[in-house]
């Protein structure tokens, strides 16, 4: 359920990129891949420690990617 929802919600995402035309600057387009690959990060290791993919384990493994980016933020 939970890739089926990740799929469904990076196309959107893409249509509207394409919409909008984010593609014009390169900080633009840098934030598409960043955001496309920690869609791919969370649902592989989602799908590596655990095969229910529950909402709570969904949330964790996002936590758990995004704590070093805010790290450096901070």
């Amino acid at each position: 359920m939970t890739i089926f929802l990740l799929i469904i919600l990076s196309i959107i995402f893409l249509i509207l990129t394409i919409c909008w035309k984010l593609f014009r600057t390169a900080f633009r387009v840098g934030l598409f891949i960043l955001i496309s690959i920690f869609l791919i990060a969370v649902t592989s290791k989602s799908l590596i420690i655990d095969h229910s993919l529950n909402q709570d384990t969904f949330l964790n493994n996002a936590r758990s990617i995004l704590k070093p980016i805010f790290y450096f933020v901070d």
